[in-house]
């Protein structure tokens, strides 16, 4: 048995409890991504409402500097992985359905009857501006905006209702483009930098850069099935090469490719 008759039991101890922490510390050093997150939950889960939010959240966005947006019926939502802020509609309009967030830091997004951006004051607050202004006295009662695009191609923020895309250039006063389907839109999406469009009677369309909508010949068939009676719920991404296209419709899938050869695949 080892004998330290110079050192006193309090020094052995502050000697052993060093000895621990200097093995804690090594080990946290190569400990892996996984090692960290052992014995954590695997999801988070937070109420339903709040900071006076509502229940239905229905576009969430990952920001570039992780910062969690989420368009709330109530407004929009954030999240900075410690406290979550709520910025409301001034006259309290509601639902906010989509987010479109610019390079400067804005939220674009449509609440009924509405179009503008949330941007942060001073001391980080949002509020909300609203471009309702740049609209044609006729073309302003256009309801409940489904979706809110920034297209950098052209640098615009488009908003889309059903009876209406209105499309406004960014850093101008410039009036809104405002194009008109022949039925009504039920979807918007960019896909690789092209703005998509759904019209319920004319099919898929894809916006030029002038601001107009050009429909695809090689699509017009596929779209005019008697199998899309339903509305298609949304517009999906690319693959090698080839569009590709999908609508979600009576509980079905189409795929769309931009090749006149290829027919619709039901999936």
């Amino acid at each position: 048995m080892l004998a330290f008759p110079h050192l006193t039991l309090r020094t052995l101890r502050t000697l052993l409890l060093a000895w621990l922490l200097s093995g804690w510390a090594l080990s946290q050093e190569f400990q892996t991504p996984a090692d960290a997150e052992r014995g954590r939950p695997v999801t988070d889960v937070y109420p339903g409402s709040l900071d006076g939010s509502g229940a239905d959240h229905a576009r969430v966005q990952i920001l570039p500097d992780d910062r969690l947006a989420v368009a709330n019926s109530a407004g929009l939502l954030l999240f900075d992985g410690i406290r979550w802020q709520l910025a409301r509609h001034p006259e309290r309009r509601a639902p906010l359905i989509e987010l479109a967030y610019t390079p400067d830091g804005r939220f674009y997004g449509g609440f009924p009857d509405d179009i503008g951006y949330f941007s942060a004051d001073a001391s980080g607050v949002f509020h909300w501006t609203s471009l309702q202004a740049r609209l044609a006295p006729q073309a302003r009662n256009f309801g409940v905006v489904i979706a809110a695009l920034y297209c950098a191609r052209l640098d615009a923020i488009i908003y889309v209702a059903g009876g209406a895309a209105m499309v406004l250039a960014r850093g101008s006063e410039a009036p809104a483009a405002t194009l008109q389907p022949t039925g009504a839109f039920t979807s918007a999406r960019i896909v690789d930098g092209e703005v998509w469009l759904h019209d319920s009677r004319a099919g898929l369309l894809r916006m030029n850069a002038s601001g107009g909508v050009a429909r695809l010949p090689s699509l017009t068939p596929i779209l005019r099935t008697q199998a899309l009676a339903g509305t298609p719920a949304g517009i999906a991404s690319t693959t090698s090469g080839q569009l590709v296209m999908t609508s979600i419709f009576l509980g079905g899938v189409i795929a769309y490719r931009a090749l006149a050869a290829m027919g619709p695949q039901k999936i």
